[in-house]
């Protein structure tokens, strides 16, 4: 009698292993899925960011242009000022670009992972 009982806990204990490797694995795929939809979002948002930095840049652009104009009087000088603001402005982006760009995306993309990587510690992984 006794054997059989130690056969039942056996076969319910490797059914809770199976079905505990199961959960485990959705688990694993629906974090991962999460985070994959953190950073995918997180550069969804840095593209209309930008997206709309262009359009704010460009209607100064050509405020500005106006204004050179007016004061000018000449469409050349006018373009000729601009290009030159475009120019340093360009400078400037290309000289300050790990701190400006490529530092804060690192951080943003090494957060999502930090966080990935404590909430794994959390759930005893």
């Amino acid at each position: 009698m006794e054997k059989e009982t130690i056969s039942d806990q056996l076969k319910a204990l490797g059914e809770d292993s199976r079905e505990y490797a199961r959960l485990h694995l959705e688990l694993l795929k629906l974090e991962l899925t999460e985070n994959t939809a953190r950073i995918f979002a997180t550069i969804t948002t840095l593209i209309v960011l930008i997206g709309f930095g262009f359009f704010a840049l460009l209607f100064i652009a050509i405020l500005l242009w106006f204004v050179c104009l007016h004061i000018t009087g000449s469409f050349i000088w006018a373009s000729v000022i601009i290009a030159i603001l475009y120019i340093i402005l360009g400078f400037l982006v290309f000289v300050f670009r790990k701190k400006w760009i490529l530092n804060p995306l690192i951080n943003v993309l090494s957060g999502i992972i930090r966080r990935m990587e404590k909430k794994g510690a959390d759930n005893g992984e």
